[in-house]
């Protein structure tokens, strides 16, 4: 799959993560205590395509479709991606949206959601995958089937923290279903990330 467009090392995510603080007001849940490690970034290259996981996502979260109007009625997830309003509403004004105030404004602007997500991609779902690749992949070993785009598709779906949990389960050899936060057990994870492969893997420039 060529080209790539996203290529992140353990360094480069950390230092957008602390960019993305200033650009971006999107904050990833809080860590557990005993799990968070941030004093050494991880050194390795991660790498994914940037379109393509966005056609991915598509798939578990809008069945392949743009549908840039879609609104949750359980949630403030809205729009082609599920881009949670709560989440963008800050980030918008700052980055030329002014003009959107609600969240049926933002519905009804691709642009707005297609520039959100790119920001998101390249700040904390990107420097999330990357660090929680680095964590987990030593940890589970032969039972690590994941790639970086698999794991920022689940960074997406259930935040840091839900993912987070979903592998130390799976390490520890737990149902993994029992962890995760309720808003999430409607789609088990393996079957988001087996529409989101889907998509990715389908994807055409």
């Amino acid at each position: 799959m060529v080209p790539i467009n996203i290529v992140f090392t353990g360094i480069e995510v950390f230092r957008a993560l602390h960019k993305s603080n200033k650009s971006m007001d999107v904050q990833a849940p809080t860590e557990p205590k005993d799990t968070l490690d941030v004093s050494e970034p991880k050194e390795a290259p991660f790498v994914f395509d940037a379109e393509a996981f966005k056609y991915g996502i598509l798939f578990p979260e809008n069945s392949g479709k743009r549908n840039y109007g879609a609104m949750n009625p359980s949630s403030t997830a809205t729009g082609a991606y599920q881009i949670l309003f709560s989440q963008a509403d800050d980030w918008l004004p700052t980055h030329g949206y002014e003009d959107i105030k609600t969240r049926k404004d933002f519905a009804k602007s691709p642009k707005a959601q297609e520039d959100y997500m790119d920001a998101r991609i390249n700040t904390y779902v990107g420097k999330d995958a990357a660090d929680l690749t680095a964590r987990y992949q030593p940890q589970l070993k032969d039972k690590w089937t994941y790639n970086v785009a698999d794991v920022a598709a689940l960074v997406h779906f259930m935040g840091r923290r839900g993912t987070m949990e979903y592998f130390a389960a799976i390490r520890d050899g737990r149902d993994p279903m029992t962890v995760l936060p309720s808003h999430v057990r409607n789609l088990p994870p393996d079957e988001y990330l087996r529409r989101f492969r889907d998509g990715y893997n389908s994807y055409k420039k």
